[in-house]
């Protein structure tokens, strides 16, 4: 999963072929395993990178979008603040400022 996030279409049934599994059977090892559904896992995976991509590149957030699997800008921002709380956007100008700012005090 974590190799191939950024497929638009990237299903449990694609996922459980991968790994020789039922694909019922690969969700109920996963929610037995982890406490989450396969949905929950990519979205989070996809999150994380897009979290990266934010906070070390200049990419503009349509392209970043595109990059961790979301077809669709806006529902990529809408699933983004649903997890974090926070726009792509916010998160970027916060987080990019703290990196910065990390980044100035190591050189002095």
């Amino acid at each position: 999963m974590e190799t191939n996030f950024a497929q638009v279409d990237l299903k449990l049934d694609d996922v459980a072929q991968f790994v020789d599994r039922n694909p019922s059977y690969f969700s109920h090892l996963l929610i037995a395993k982890t406490s989450k559904g396969f949905s929950e896992i990519l979205s989070g995976i996809r999150m994380k990178e897009a979290k990266r991509l934010l906070t070390e590149t200049s990419k503009p957030i349509k392209e970043i979008s595109l990059l961790v699997g979301y077809q669709n800008a806006n529902y990529f921002s809408r699933s983004f603040k649903e997890m974090n709380g926070v726009s792509p956007k916010e998160f970027r100008l916060t987080n990019t400022h703290q990196i910065k700012g990390e980044m100035t005090q190591s050189q002095d």
